[in-house]
């Protein structure tokens, strides 16, 4: 079994799910100083290193330089357009059947370290002393070389011109014109009649105040809510899909499929087509120095939108040393037993089909993988 630990999941009179992931893997890091658990955390989740050294930081600071942050909040969007272009090229040919386009796959994975040395000094982004060190020009060197990767592998234009895309005719009329691994996978959906499958009705998760979920990770049941979490004895959703229901053609489809697969599937293509925009106005901050104020929190808190969902970090410190650390991921709210995934399962209207199975694992994204069965 991964050490990472992997989700079980069994689709038969009704689906159930299982998971061996080590939830309270963040326990090593008590009795160690702030500093030492910030070196140790992207060490300990390899997937969505970034966003978790973001989350330990903004749980151990009480105050932080705004343009650090906004350098940090650029970090963390290059590691989700990387999860997703390496989801994009090395999922989809072996969910669909096509062949892979390994071309870019090296040049994706060096995304995190590439922007990292171009905005920090030695490349040190989450350390307690770490400094910036901008390279305007390489930054947007980088930012182009992103740009034309999702241009040549997803979307065969420009990002931003693919977001002219509002409706469900001009998506089928762009699925019709390009051959990237995206529009074929779009296209074979469509064969298939698949829009509606994996239909759900988990709400998206709500904000969360650092008070509220301060009391939740004190409570008695601290460890059932982390392993399988709710809130008001509800159960959630935070994804992808839920970070962008109000974009016009996820609200488009939201009206003519409901959250059904294909709605789920493009949610993934318009984040990434908004990155490099949010990244160049983040870069455009530091060139006008106007730089938002960052908001703190009093409570050892810290959240950030990752790529699959939101993620918290939680800890307490005493004497300058750390004597509790507590994280909810995404994946425990997605693929909570009774929770998003059950639900996308058990509404397969067609005949039970492995493929399908997984395509539907696949747009709800977990982070570790998993074993399907069906009988």
């Amino acid at each position: 079994m991964n050490v990472e630990g992997e989700l079980n999941i069994e689709i038969g009179e009704q689906v159930l799910v299982t998971s061996s992931r080590p939830v309270f893997a963040s326990r090593v890091l008590i009795g160690k100083t702030p500093q030492q658990a910030l070196e140790i955390v992207p060490l300990l989740f390899n997937v969505c290193g970034v966003a978790q050294a973001r989350a330990a930081l903004l749980a151990i600071q009480t105050e932080a330089n705004p343009a650090q942050e906004s350098a940090r909040k650029i970090l963390v969007l290059v590691e989700t357009a990387r999860e997703h272009l390496l989801r994009v090229l090395m999922d989809y040919p072996k969910l669909f059947g096509f062949e892979m386009n390994s071309a870019s796959l090296a040049e994706i994975s060096q995304l995190n370290q590439q922007w990292k040395k171009a905005l920090f000094k030695e490349g040190r982004a989450f350390d307690l002393d770490s400094e910036l060190d901008l390279n305007h020009a390489q930054c947007f060197t980088l930012l182009t070389q992103l740009t034309d990767v999702m241009q040549a592998n997803i979307f065969g234009v420009l990002p931003e011109e693919w977001l002219n895309i509002a409706d469900f005719s001009t998506l089928q009329n762009w699925v019709n014109n390009c051959d990237t691994g995206a529009a074929i996978s779009i296209k074979k959906i469509g064969q298939q009649e698949w829009y509606e499958q994996g239909i759900s009705n988990c709400p998206p998760l709500p904000e969360l105040s650092s008070s509220d979920l301060a009391k939740r990770f004190d409570s008695p049941d601290a460890d059932a809510f982390i392993a399988q979490p709710n809130w008001d004895d509800n159960y959630y959703e935070s994804t992808v899909l839920s970070r962008h229901l109000s974009s016009p053609l996820i609200s488009h489809l939201l009206k003519k499929f409901n959250k059904g697969l294909i709605t789920r599937w493009l949610a993934r293509l318009v984040e990434m087509a908004h990155i490099p925009s949010q990244i160049e106005n983040l870069l455009q901050r530091f060139r006008d120095n106007n730089h938002v104020e960052t908001a703190y929190n009093n409570y050892g808190i810290g959240q950030v939108e990752a790529a699959r969902g939101r993620l918290i970090h939680r800890l307490q410190i005493e004497n300058d040393y750390i004597t509790n650390y507590q994280i909810l991921a995404p994946t425990e709210w997605n693929f909570h037993p009774n929770g998003l995934i059950k639900q996308s399962l058990e509404n397969i209207k067609s005949a039970k089909s492995e493929q399908l199975a997984r395509i539907i694992i696949n747009a709800i994204d977990p982070c570790v993988g998993y074993r399907l069965s069906i009988h």
